[in-house]
């Protein structure tokens, strides 16, 4: 048990009892809960609405609160408005947990929920840091479709735990903070996000209701919970959209990738250097090289892993800085590249071949280099 600062004491369920995940990805591996993160694209967004216009006029407008109200806190440091979400999660962390730390008055969180609140949806409501989970959430609810199977029951519900910017994410890629501007602000701890999947075994058509509570305790008072619908309502119900509609709208707005793999994630966000995106860099590289494709498929080039993806990159620098180095002749050369692609694609291709099995090609294709130019 622990006391929160206004004197409630919570007891953990079951003594503290931890539950074992069932599926766990490590946090630079996941893209679909986490897409914003090393989104180059969504960074370039992010820094064009630092030196917006609106970006100006609203820390303009906030910096004799920043300086009086924010400031003192923090032994009298000077805040930008793009420190707000930083600002926000401590003293929220404070407030609900410290029940020495000075707190504000009601005005002062007002105008703290209005800033972070502006900040964060401007820097997210684009859908990129959603991308993955949007197009993670499309696949499983076309699946529903499928009749369950002896050997494929049907899954009756998906659990994810994720962070507000995949709320604040989502509501924009979906258009519904577009619509509904009190999904504009920062989602509250413990907030639920679900979308229901119905038929109408009448009409054989197939509709989603997202439904969404900001908070917890809803039971005793606290927020409610209300039901939106993605795209366009259906006469029958105001609260949900066809199935085709809904995936149609999350296709409008240009950031819904194919698939929730992480190859679809580099492309959607321009990366070729972080979360192994380098991989594919390297790939497309060889492509280049060969003037044809690679052989193997996304899944099996996606299981090398980090480890492969520095082997094949370092190989294509390689190969780069041979074209520089024409010391063997433009004969050996060629000679030479033919092999050691042969080597590094054969690498690529199998997902069961282990960091040795790849040395040991770029020896072999060493060797043959050495007997060709001798």
């Amino acid at each position: 048990t622990f006391a929160l600062a206004n004197g409630t004491v919570l007891t953990a369920p079951d003594n503290g009892y931890q539950q074992v995940p069932v599926h766990v990805v490590s946090q630079d591996q996941d893209v679909v809960l986490r897409g914003w993160f090393n989104c180059p694209k969504l960074d370039t967004a992010v820094n064009s609405f630092y030196v917006s216009d609106a970006y100006k006029a609203k820390e303009a407008a906030a910096r004799n609160f920043l300086d009086s109200k924010i400031s003192p806190l923090f032994n009298d440091k000077v805040f930008a408005l793009s420190d707000m979400w930083n600002v926000f999660d401590y003293l929220n962390v404070q407030k609900s947990y410290n029940p020495n730390f000075p707190n504000l008055d009601e005005a002062s969180w007002d105008t703290i929920r209005d800033l972070v609140s502006f900040l964060e949806y401007n820097k997210f409501h684009n859908g990129l840091g959603a991308s993955s989970f949007a197009a993670d959430l499309v696949w499983l609810l076309n699946s529903f479709k499928t009749p369950a199977t002896s050997s494929s029951p049907l899954r009756k519900m998906s659990l994810y735990s994720g962070h507000y910017t995949t709320f604040v994410s989502f509501f924009g890629l979906s258009g519904l903070s577009t619509k509904n501007p009190e999904l504009r602000g920062i989602p509250s701890y413990g907030s639920l996000l679900l979308f229901e999947f119905l038929k109408d075994p009448a009409m054989n058509e197939f509709y989603v209701r997202t439904v969404f509570r900001n908070g917890t305790r809803a039971d005793v008072g606290g927020p409610a919970i209300t039901s939106y619908a993605v795209g366009t309502p259906s006469n029958a119900d105001a609260t949900i959209s066809k199935l085709d509609d809904f995936i149609s709208t999350l296709k409008a707005s240009g950031n819904l990738p194919v698939s929730s793999s992480l190859k679809s994630f580099c492309d959607v966000c321009g990366n070729n250097a972080t979360r192994s995106c380098d991989l594919y860099a390297a790939q497309n590289a060889l492509r280049g090289l060969q003037g044809g494709t690679v052989p193997g498929s996304p899944a099996a080039i996606r299981s090398l892993g980090d480890v492969y993806a520095g082997l094949i990159g370092a190989a294509v620098t390689l190969i780069l800085c041979m074209i520089v180095a024409t010391a063997f002749g433009l004969s050996a050369w060629n000679r030479w590249k033919k092999g050691y692609e042969q080597a590094v694609l054969a690498a690529v291709a199998s997902s069961a071949g282990a960091e040795e099995d790849l040395i040991i090609s770029e020896k072999k294709a060493a060797a043959a280099l050495k007997s060709e130019s001798s």
